[in-house]
């Protein structure tokens, strides 16, 4: 038997079933000349359901449309609340709000998860500007200029007991700031051996009383709430020409208090639309067969 009489064989039995359109989700219809599933949508008037992803960086234009969206999936009676994700490291959320969907007789079944709405935080300018000067060392004239053009967010301390530094002052003092050296040799002769020993002494000196810690005030990110970064001083004498290094006191648990405000300011502006799960969640493709 050739193909061709096994190809017109298949026909006349799907021909005799009459379902050349199966009852799928999206309309589709097998066609006579290789009986394949074909996919009817782009010829309809609307779309089968609705699709898409909605991305944004603002926390209340996301909170928004997770609460429009929500109210509007209530009227065609979705199962209770939207399931969202919340990944603190990445400081991004997701929300699915056809992961679950009820059937023509009321009955939760898994839905396609192809309506969703995305949130990526971006860091602020003076978050990002706190976190690049993080640990590097500067020269007196790098500091400076970045401390001025942060000047609204910074407040320098004398001491750890929290002495405010004029800001003003503390330039001065980093700006006249220099390395002075001592050397003492000590030389000892005996019969036998001679000995000789020497001990340098470098220290930094300004005119003025150089600020300790540096406490830098923020927005970590848009729609939370500020939070204080203090930063060590140091005075590095390796060099030449001072260097100066500032360093972030507890950086981690700054990180772990702002992963909290976010997932708080996010758990406010949704309130009941959605239901937040700490993680992150990938819905597979459907199987090939």
């Amino acid at each position: 038997m050739d193909a061709q009489a096994i190809s017109l064989i298949q026909k006349t039995a799907v021909d005799a079933e009459g379902n050349r359109m199966p009852p799928t989700f999206r309309p589709t219809i097998a066609l006579p000349n290789d009986y394949l599933l074909h996919d009817l949508e782009q010829y309809q008037f609307h779309r089968s359901h609705f699709r898409g992803t909605f991305s944004t960086s603002s926390l209340e234009a996301f909170a928004d449309y997770t609460k429009r969206e929500a109210a509007r999936a209530d009227e065609s009676k979705a199962p209770g609340p939207a399931p969202g994700f919340v990944d603190v490291d990445s400081m991004s959320a997701r929300i699915f709000f056809d992961l679950l969907v009820k059937d023509a007789d009321e009955v939760t079944q898994p839905g396609h998860a192809l309506h969703a709405a995305v949130l990526s935080l971006k860091k602020t300018a003076e978050h990002a500007a706190v976190l690049q000067v993080n640990g590097r060392q500067l020269k007196q004239v790098d500091l400076i200029e970045w401390l001025e053009d942060w000047q609204p967010n910074i407040v320098a301390l004398a001491d750890e007991a929290g002495a405010a530094v004029a800001l003003p002052a503390a330039l001065a003092a980093i700006r006249r700031l220099e390395i002075a050296s001592k050397t003492n040799t000590t030389h000892t002769t005996e019969a036998l051996r001679a000995e000789r020993t020497a001990m340098e002494q470098v220290e930094a000196r300004g005119a003025g009383q150089l600020p300790t810690r540096i406490v830098f005030r923020c927005i970590p990110y848009p729609g939370l709430p500020a939070r204080d970064f203090p930063l060590r001083v140091a005075v590095i004498t390796s060099h030449d020409k001072p260097m100066l290094a500032l360093r972030i006191v507890n950086l981690e648990a700054i990180t772990e208090a702002i992963a909290e405000d976010f997932r708080k300011a996010l758990a406010e502006g949704i309130g009941d639309a959605a239901t937040l799960t700490l993680g992150t969640f990938n819905p597979h493709l459907a199987l090939k067969a």
